[in-house]
């Protein structure tokens, strides 16, 4: 699924564990209980998209851009950070592991 573009797509409660999703386009995207677990979401863009109640345990973000980002789950332990935008704008240059 490297570079799909999902933009606007609902995606609710998708099972994406573990799946190359590199350069997505997930802008306003419907990520609602999407299971994201160990997934590889580097340079995906998921502007604007809900993630209400999404899995991203263990999910590899770098130069991922979460900008306006609605809902990020707090369950994102094991993430790894290099070169993200959070939702709310602030920078993470990492590397970094979130725990």
């Amino acid at each position: 699924m490297l570079g799909s573009n999902l933009s606007g797509a609902n995606l609710s409660n998708a099972n994406l564990r573990g799946t190359d999703l590199s350069g997505a386009d997930f802008i306003d995207a419907d990520l609602r209980g999407t299971d994201f677990t160990g997934a590889i979401l580097s340079g995906a863009d998921m502007n604007g998209a809900d993630c209400l109640g999404a899995e991203m345990a263990n999910v590899i973000l770098v130069a991922t851009s979460l900008r306006g980002a609605k809902n990020c789950p707090g369950g994102m332990m094991g993430a790894f950070f290099c070169k993200t935008i959070l939702p709310d704008g602030d920078f993470v240059q990492g590397p970094d592991w979130y725990e």
